[in-house]
């Protein structure tokens, strides 16, 4: 799960609020230990070349604005969020379509998200690094 996964849950009472945030501790402390993990072992060269991290937000006068970021973060999550939402935490349509099929739209609807944001911010930083 993703933080924004785990809200959800919390908010559909799918898990308790204790075990939300033990999630998103564990969640975000994992992240930013790969964030350091990865820095250490790649050069900075590495890192330029391949944008690792996702789309630059003005870097350089070459990134995206920051209200475009915050845009394309919204969709991205909306479109996340409604698949989770109208398939994994209604108990009707999750026993109709299946844990294949859940995990198939919720990957489904991931991949469109990704394919989502490269359009619009040209960058396939995440296409490089595959």
């Amino acid at each position: 799960m993703n933080p924004m996964i785990t809200f959800i849950a919390a908010i559909m009472g799918a898990v308790t609020t204790v075990r939300a945030i033990a999630y998103f501790v564990g969640q975000l402390g994992g992240s930013i230990f790969a964030y350091f993990l990865l820095k250490t072992v790649m050069s900075d060269e590495i890192v330029d070349k391949y944008l690792v991290g996702g789309c630059p937000i003005n870097r350089d006068g070459t990134g995206i604005s920051l209200g475009t970021a915050l845009l394309i973060e919204f969709m991205c999550c909306f479109i996340v969020l409604m698949t989770s939402m109208t398939v994994i935490f209604d108990k009707k349509r999750f026993q109709e379509v299946g844990l294949a099929g859940v995990c198939a739209l919720i990957a489904g609807s991931i991949s469109v998200a990704i394919f989502v944001s490269v359009m619009i911010t040209g960058s396939q930083a995440m296409l490089r690094l595959v």
